[in-house]
């Protein structure tokens, strides 16, 4: 669940220009038509993406790709096709690029996406006493096992199934905007930009109840010379949008405007864990 509504954030949130990359040569299909390029920053990882439109079918359009990219050194790793729309990731030192074709009203759509391949974290090595007290506990399970006798629930660990969802306890990369106050206590945990920072999207954890981080926002952003020009109650939508709408979601919106650059910030409930998911939305002019 926590998963799901940080990529609902992330779905609606804005992407960021990063120039400090330096980006393999992707060959372009013959006789396609470039639609748009940009580079982004998402945690602090640099993406680069390009979308072309074309005729070509998308068989002949993956057989391209797959040709040309492993004559340059690209391995393909997966490759998928379903509902009309085909995926391919191909690898490349420390780099990956992802492949997207999709018909949309009678022409094929190519989005090329490529980035770097985050930093893998070391897992931590068992302790040679927490292996002995695992390998005992599965002998002793063997045991009752092979002697019929039934399993109960004390048998096991207490801990093996964590009954609570895990909160993350650490910002992701990225970083924050200093004219936006951050609720005290609060988690980063996904960072996008776009245009230099013109545009941001900001996703964050707190423990606290959806009504004091509202309160938090509604009487700290006048600080930052922001107005709140309108809030909406995810719980009382208008009955026009409220029917269209089916979500089961607690939380409020609440619009800021300056003179130069609104920010819509969305403060919902995590059902499970019953914290709050905070997002935060920059648009400059």
């Amino acid at each position: 669940m926590i998963k799901r509504m940080v990529l609902i954030f992330c779905f609606l949130s804005f992407a960021a220009t990063s120039k400090a990359a330096v980006w393999e040569n992707v060959p372009a299909l013959p006789q396609a038509q470039k639609v748009k390029q940009e580079e982004t920053l998402i945690n602090n990882n640099p993406v680069q993406t390009t979308i072309y439109t074309t005729a070509t079918e998308s068989k002949e359009i993956a057989e391209f790709y797959k040709t040309k990219l492993t004559n340059f050194g690209w391995k393909l790793e997966t490759e998928t096709a379903q509902q009309g729309v085909n995926l391919m990731a191909f690898s490349k030192q420390n780099k990956i690029l992802n492949i997207m074709v999709q018909n949309i009203i009678g022409k094929n759509f190519i989005s090329i996406a490529q980035s770097i391949a985050p930093k893998e974290v070391p897992k931590e090595t068992p302790c040679p006493e927490c292996q002995k007290t695992k390998k005992d506990l599965i002998e002793k399970l063997k045991l009752k096992l092979s002697k019929g006798e039934e399993i109960k629930e004390d048998d096991l660990p207490k801990d093996l199934f964590p009954k609570e969802p895990i909160l993350p306890d650490e910002d992701s990369p990225g970083r924050d905007l200093q004219f936006i106050p951050r609720y005290p206590g609060a988690i980063r945990t996904n960072s996008v930009e776009k245009e230099g920072g013109k545009k941001v999207s900001l996703t964050y954890f707190a423990k606290d109840s959806v009504e004091k981080v509202v309160n938090f926002y509604r009487q700290n952003m006048g600080n930052y010379y922001w107005k709140l020009d309108k809030e909406v109650d995810f719980q009382n939508l208008p009955e026009a949008l409220s029917e269209k709408i089916n979500v089961d979601i607690i939380g409020q919106s609440l619009v800021f405007k300056s003179p130069s650059a609104s920010c819509i910030i969305s403060i919902t409930e995590e059902p499970q864990t019953k914290s709050t998911i905070i997002g935060v939305n920059y648009n400059e002019k």
